[in-house]
C-alpha cells in the first residue's frame, strides 16, 4: 500500500486590516478555506493586499481563485500580492498574463 504524498503544512489565512495573510499550502485539499476568506475581500474598502512569503506551495486553483478576486472587486480597486514565490508569479504570467488590476509588490 502507497503513503499518499503530503507536503506537511496546512493552510492558514489570517484577517489583516487591509487583507489577508496566507501560509501554508494551497492546493486541492485547501482551496475551499482559500475561497472562502477570498470572499471576504470581494467587499472591502480600498485595494485587497494579499500577503503570501509563508505560501510554501500554490497549485494553480489556488492561482486562480486570487485572479477570480481580482477579476470580481470593484472598479478602481486592486489586488496586491506581497512577496510572491517565482513559481507563483511565473503561473500568473503564463495563465493569465497578469490581470491589469493584480500587482506584485517586493
Amino acid at each position: 500500500m502507497e503513503t499518499p504524498l503530503t507536503r506537511g503544512d496546512t493552510l492558514r489565512v489570517q484577517p489583516l486590516a487591509d487583507g489577508l495573510c496566507v501560509s501554508g499550502v494551497v492546493d486541492l485539499s485547501s482551496i475551499e478555506q482559500l475561497r472562502t476568506s477570498l470572499s471576504g475581500l470581494d467587499h472591502h474598502d480600498g485595494d485587497a493586499h494579499l500577503y503570501l512569503r509563508d505560501v510554501t506551495f500554490i497549485d494553480v486553483a489556488g492561482v486562480t481563485e486570487i485572479v477570480r478576486l481580482a477579476w470580481r472587486i470593484q472598479p478602481g480597486r486592486r489586488v496586491l500580492l506581497h512577496d510572491v514565490s517565482d513559481e507563483f508569479r511565473r503561473v500568473l504570467e503564463v495563465m493569465y498574463a497578469v490581470p491589469c488590476n493584480v500587482w506584485m509588490v517586493p
